[in-house]
């Protein structure tokens, strides 16, 4: 006890004793001066209210901290009880008002024993008692806020801090195994602290909200803190626990097999150690208030715990490992699956919260991608090149940069025991930098092609599971918010892609004889990103034709929508590329898809015939765009000549068109579409298709200028193609003027109507007279006409 409180029991002694010695002079200097000097009887009752008035903050405080303890703490854990006890701000404070007190005491007995009164120890009393009736306020404002247990974390986090700090390279004892375990052992008592606020979090009710998430906060900022200082720890340090791990038996020496076969026994397993020890343990805090939330349904709550969650991943992910930034996206999604298999029985159960909350998880593998991508200009071949060029090899902590994979940096510290022993015998350092510098962005390159397999097939994975699982379970509407973020996924994977090729040139630029490295095949690489955006718009097939017939509720995003344009985009590449496989999946989903869109956008009651128009064209807007595939994908077939997939769409189109009620449907619309200005960013879309059909067929045949016999002065342009829809379609300046609505005029709707030119509103989409034209052009010029 005397050790305790020893500085608090000296420090007033040494004031009264000082004041009390430069008592003359500071009474001159008073007196001098004007000022009134108190009488000894009033100096007295100053001093005795003063000291009760401290005495009695004392007992208030400890009142308010028996109060807290018993109400909240009584049936805690000890190390929880522990820091109540030891609560630093009450502490300081108690200890500042026992100084203050005894200090009071002392001048009571200087005043009993006859000394004179310092004048000064009435500007004191008065400075130092208003400090302590201001710093009473503060702290009992803090002491209410005690009766939440989870206001220590802060003070937890500090104290597993500076037990990471102590550990770093240059500080006192960073390398001595017994102070790691020591350190080791100071953070499992704080993390049994964590663990039981958790608990106390999650089983209080006022606690299990906005509380419990602060206390999340904490924990991922620390988690973010510690994911850059733990690679400035020696890998072989005791601070990282060890696990037990069974060798392979096909893997293992002869001696040891054999040895283990005669006794009967399995081979011993080895220690290895555990590099995310602390993460596993605090992680599992995060999901468990997760999961606390979503069985509550406060989903606001729960997206901000995801919110803590995305924090965490973004720094697993800009450290380059995304082994366990997988495991942690799987134990969140684990955590939502288990809610929605809980909570959504029926496809009515589907709410627009559970759609936000799909949408967020789904969003996390591609934030972590792009965070990935991003951090990857901060290892590339040419900042590693210069962090090994600033190594001291002399120094023990020069090793230890913070950019750099676990593999490396375990490569680095056998270097530098290797670089140690040739200093020691050949006086000098003797490997090149130019190995060194093969061998670190070879591992580096083993990391960057195996987190590069885990974004493609783990992650990429993730998204195939969410989608068929929730299709195959009729939730729709929650399949389809994983759907949309799974294209996102691939598409900004596919626009990235050059940003991997870049930074594994830049680490080859450091391979020095060395066939060992591992292979990074970009063209491989691309292919896969190709088949699975197709896979995407195969699995969007069937969500597209379960929701188009469905009502929408507003607060629901209009996923057929965007799924219907993005089969049609989709659509169109496969006319483009010719992959017949596509286009026979492609087409029939689309055709009917569209002709649904347009019956459940149609009016089916309106005040004025304008209005009536303006909502039948944005309701025709899709079934126009089936118009204009169909006529472009006539042309394109003859491009290639491809006479199947024309015949088989005309084939579908002759059956629908054999009711003349459709018929005359599908002649208004035509003709309302060409009465009226086109929708802008229709107009836009479909133009885009139009220049694309133009480059591709033109740029597909063979041009050359010819002259008709007798007329060398103008020169006409031939395109060698033999069927004359594509050669009217290929001509520069001409080929921009026709759509694929004027084909599928043209082709499919004129032969089936019986007065063509009085059911036409525009008659210019007939291209009879224009394909006539070319055709007898071409057969001049096979006739010979003309001169090449």
């Amino acid at each position: 006890m005397y050790k305790a409180v020893f500085v608090y029991f000296l420090l007033p002694i040494l004031i009264a004793t000082f004041t009390q010695c430069i008592e003359l002079p500071t009474r001159s200097w008073f007196v001098a001066n004007g000022w009134v000097i108190l009488k000894d009887s009033d100096y007295s009752t100053l001093v005795a209210t003063v000291t009760s008035i401290s005495g009695l903050f004392i007992g208030l405080y400890y009142a308010a901290m028996t109060t807290i303890g018993g109400a909240i703490y009584s049936k805690v854990p000890h190390s929880l009880r522990q820091l109540l006890l030891n609560e630093r701000y009450g502490n300081a404070y108690l200890n500042y008002l026992v100084s203050f007190t005894f200090w009071g005491i002392l001048l009571l007995a200087q005043y009993v024993s006859g000394y004179r009164v310092n004048p000064i120890n009435v500007l004191l009393i008065v400075l130092f008692g208003g400090f302590a009736v201001f710093a009473f306020f503060q702290i009992g404002v803090r002491a209410l806020s005690l009766f939440e247990p989870t206001e220590f974390a802060g003070e937890i986090f500090n104290n597993i801090s500076k037990s990471v700090k102590r550990l770093l390279p240059g500080a006192s004892h960073w390398d001595s195994p017994a102070f790691q375990k020591h350190e080791h052992k100071n953070v499992q008592h704080w993390l049994e602290t964590v663990h039981a606020l958790a608990e106390i979090a999650a089983s209080e009710k006022h606690l299990s909200g906005k509380v419990f998430i602060n206390f999340t906060q904490k924990i991922a900022r620390f988690l973010s803190w510690y994911e850059y200082q733990k690679d400035r720890i020696p890998r072989n340090s005791e601070w990282f626990t060890l696990i037990h791990q069974h060798p392979d038996w096909y893997q293992t020496s002869d001696i040891e097999t054999s040895l283990a076969h005669r006794s009967g026994h399995i081979l011993e397993p080895i220690k290895v150690p555990n590099f995310r020890w602390l993460e596993k343990e605090l992680s599992g805090v995060l999901f468990s208030c997760l999961r606390l939330n979503l069985v509550n349904q406060n989903y606001p709550l729960a997206m901000q715990t995801i919110g803590c969650i995305e924090m965490y991943l973004d720094t697993i992910s800009a450290k380059g490992d995304m082994n366990w930034a997988f495991e942690v996206l799987s134990e969140t999604t684990s955590a939502c699956e288990e809610h929605i298999n809980e909570v959504v029985k029926n496809e009515d159960d589907q709410t627009a919260e559970l759609i936000g909350l799909c949408d967020y998880v789904a969003y996390l593998p591609i934030n972590a991608c792009l965070t990935f991508l991003n951090s990857l200009s901060h290892r590339d071949g040419v900042t590693i090149s210069k962090l090994i060029d600033e190594i001291n090899w002399n120094k023990k902590n020069s090793v230890y940069k913070e950019q750099l994979s676990e593999a490396t940096i375990k490569r680095l510290e056998w270097f530098k025991e290797r670089m140690e022993f040739e200093h020691e015998v050949e006086g000098q350092f003797i490997t090149p930098d130019w190995y060194i510098k093969n061998e670190i962005c070879k591992l580096e390159a083993i990391a960057f092609v195996q987190n590069t397999n885990v974004i493609i097939k783990k992650l990429g994975e993730m998204y195939t599971s969410w989608v068929k699982n929730l299709t195959f379970s009729r939730r729709y509407w929650l399949a389809s918010a994983c759907s949309v973020r799974e294209k996102e996924f691939w598409y900004k994977i596919s626009y990235q892609i050059n940003v991997l090729s870049d930074y594994w040139q830049s680490l080859l630029k450091n391979q020095k004889h060395d066939n060992s490295w591992t292979i990074f095949d970009v063209e491989a690489l691309n292919e896969t990103l190709e088949n699975k955006n197709k896979s995407v718009e195969q699995s969007r097939t069937v969500l597209l034709a379960n929701l188009i017939n469905k009502e929408r509720p507003d607060e629901f995003p209009d996923y057929s929508g965007v799924f219907l344009h993005s089969q049609g985009e989709s659509l169109f590449e496969a006319l483009l590329s010719n992959d017949e496989s596509r286009i026979f999946e492609l087409y029939p989903s689309y055709y009917l898809s569209s002709f649904y869109q347009f019956s459940k956008l149609l009016p089916q009651s309106f005040s004025k015939i304008s209005e009536a128009e303006a909502k039948a064209k944005v309701a025709s807007a899709a079934l126009i765009d089936l118009l204009e595939l169909t006529g472009y994908a006539l042309v394109l077939m003859r491009f290639y000549s491809s006479t199947n997939i024309s015949d088989w769409i005309n084939n579908i189109w002759e059956r629908h068109l054999s009711d003349s009620a459709k018929l005359s449907q599908l002649m208004a619309m035509v003709n309302m579409f060409d009465s009226a200005f086109e929708i802008p960013h229709r107009n836009e879309h479909r133009f885009n298709w139009k220049r694309s059909v133009y480059e591709k067929v033109s740029s597909g045949v063979e041009k050359k200028e010819i002259y008709r016999k007798g007329s060398y002065f103008h020169a006409e342009k031939l395109v060698k193609h033999n069927d004359p829809l594509v050669r009217l379609f290929a001509k520069e300046g001409l080929g921009l003027n026709h759509q694929g609505l004027d084909v599928f005029v043209t082709e499919i709707l004129i032969p089936k109507l019986e007065r063509p030119k009085q059911d036409l509103g525009k008659f210019r989409r007939d291209l009879r007279n224009r394909i006539q034209r070319e055709v007898e052009r071409y057969e001049e010029y096979q006739r010979g006409e003309f001169d090449e």
